[in-house]
């Protein structure tokens, strides 16, 4: 997908952004910082991430791991996964040719999909279970 296109629709739906070299492009959610990053050698490749959610220590490995499993078992459309010692979020989908009529409804999706995934994580990681809650959100 043509960066430009997805930064207009990104400005359309009210964020600013804000371009990190090497990466991609910033923008904040509901407190959090969200990265888009584009893929040069894949222009119908589309993803949105949000970069270290949790820092964890190597003896909380397999917990997190445990944790990181159940909410990709939950949920369609995001991955949660382990990076270093930093869990992330992921939104990846591929956009065919006829994208741009769907672009916004993709990119707002892709927001609201990863947001209940992060409310999931924390959820499960404090103990709680509201799973149920979390599917409500990206089904709206």
């Amino acid at each position: 997908m043509d960066t430009s296109k997805v930064l207009t629709t990104l400005h359309d739906l009210g964020f600013q952004t804000e371009e990190i070299p090497g990466y991609g492009h910033l923008f904040q959610y509901e407190g959090l910082m969200f990265l888009y990053m584009p893929d040069e050698d894949d222009e119908q490749f589309f993803r949105i991430t949000l970069p270290n959610i949790h820092k964890f220590e190597n003896e909380d490995r397999a917990f997190i791991l445990d944790i990181v499993n159940e909410v990709n078992n939950r949920l369609k459309y995001s991955k949660t996964f382990a990076t270093g010692n930093d869990v992330w979020i992921s939104y990846e989908q591929r956009l065919g040719p006829d994208a741009d009529s769907i672009l916004e409804e993709t990119v707002d999706f892709a927001i609201k999909a990863v947001g209940a995934t992060v409310t999931l994580f924390h959820n499960l990681l404090e103990g709680e279970d509201e799973s149920e809650e979390a599917n409500q959100e990206t089904e709206e």
